[in-house]
């Protein structure tokens, strides 16, 4: 990646959201509202997402933030300092239209070999129009990291909350996707969740959870 050339604020994909450019009339407007870029990212090969950015958004010096919704994962989101930092190296495609790829691991926190500083949602200004349709379980689940053994035991926990009737199936398929709603989450026919598919809801929802990841899911 060439060092950095900020945009001058004319050129600034933010001044141009809702109008079209005069130097290119063609040029796609870029997914940023309030400083944050979005995007949907559904490409995961069981070890991290992979994903590009355009070039224009990455050299934007008012972007202070990247949001991704992971598909089958967190919705997550990265300041761009760190992110920029990250893909210091990262080759160029189309032209040099696009940085990237790269890849992304939210469980390690990690972009590339960089660790980032990474929030995650949903947040508050999430529009659920913009992930809803994008990541229904009609789209080819992809491939999941191995789930450590704490998050079988966790979901051993929940289902023992199921069987004493604390929460139902219906009541904790739903609490799950309004926390985590790019996550695709598998229902048996019987309504009930498998224990693996559980455990893997944990360990995506854990990311995220301001407190007991099981107590939030079940309350």
């Amino acid at each position: 990646m060439p060092p950095i050339k900020w945009l001058e604020k004319s050129d600034s994909f933010v001044h141009h959201l809702g109008c079209s450019t005069k130097k290119n009339k063609t040029m796609p407007r870029a997914n940023i509202r309030g400083g944050i870029w979005f995007r949907n990212v559904p490409w995961a090969n069981g070890r991290y997402w992979r994903t590009d950015m355009p070039s224009t958004v990455f050299l934007d010096p008012y972007v202070r933030a990247a949001r991704y919704a992971l598909n089958d994962g967190p919705v997550i989101q990265i300041p761009m300092e760190d992110l920029r930092t990250a893909l210091s190296h990262s080759p160029e495609r189309d032209l040099g239209r696009k940085v990237g790829p790269y890849n992304i691991d939210p469980f390690a926190k990690r972009v590339e070999d960089s660790i980032v500083r990474m929030e995650f949602g949903p947040f508050s200004d999430l529009r659920r129009d913009e992930i809803d349709d994008y990541h229904r379980p009609r789209f080819a689940r992809n491939p999941r990291q191995p789930i450590p053994k704490e998050f079988y035991d966790m979901a051993d926990v929940v289902l023992e909350r199921v069987r004493s009737g604390s929460i139902s199936f219906p009541n904790l398929a739903e609490r799950i996707r309004d926390l985590n709603p790019t996550l695709n989450l598998y229902v048996s026919s019987d309504g009930s969740i498998p224990r693996s598919e559980l455990a893997y809801a944990l360990r995506v929802n854990y990311l995220r959870a301001l407190e007991s990841s099981i107590d939030e899911l079940t309350k």
